[in-house]
């Protein structure tokens, strides 16, 4: 009975150098595990699309700035590498969502916008602003209490109290500078 290299242990963990000098190994590696990859991203996603698409920005993002490293264990450099990466487009997804609940207090019917624009026209006008009110709106939108905001930006949690209010209207006014509108 022959013992096929596929199923082998030794050849599973092999050690691999993904280059773009030698685009096989790492299309190998990929065809052969990808149904080991597409189930970690399943099981992250809960959706098959949403799954192929993580899956397909990993890949992708490998390739174009591949690890100069030796990869001893590549299936858990893999795993690791994934998951970073699925905590990065979700935590950027939860921080869109805060900012989104934040400006529903000032805009009541933002529901009826295109929030992609929107958001990314909001992300425009907080860039916008001084380099201490990006920190207190960034902290506030993560939702962190303004006793919090002052100690971390050592002033006071008055302080912290009057500015939002002044952000705010700053915000305001840039939105409406910029294009946004109220329905």
């Amino acid at each position: 009975m022959k013992n096929s290299s596929k199923n082998h242990p030794s050849k599973q963990h092999q050690p691999i150098l993904f280059s773009r000098k030698d685009p096989e190994t790492f299309t190998r590696f990929y065809t052969s595990h990808y149904p080991k990859l597409y189930s970690l991203c399943y099981h992250y996603t809960k959706d098959p699309q949403d799954a192929k698409d993580l899956l397909h920005e990993v890949i992708l993002k490998i390739w174009e700035h591949p690890p100069q490293m030796i990869i001893r264990k590549p299936m858990a450099w893999m795993g690791t590498f994934i998951h970073r990466h699925w905590l990065n487009v979700n935590t950027k997804q939860q921080r869109r969502n805060k900012i989104i609940a934040a400006i529903k207090i000032r805009f009541p019917n933002i529901d009826q916008l295109h929030h992609t624009l929107n958001i990314d026209l909001i992300y425009k006008c907080i860039d916008q602003l001084q380099a201490t009110d990006k920190q207190l709106t960034t902290l506030h939108i993560q939702g962190y209490k303004p006793a919090e905001i002052a100690e971390s930006l050592q002033k006071s949690p008055d302080w912290v109290y009057k500015r939002k209010y002044s952000i705010l209207r700053k915000l305001n006014n840039l939105l409406t500078i910029q294009g946004f509108k109220e329905y």
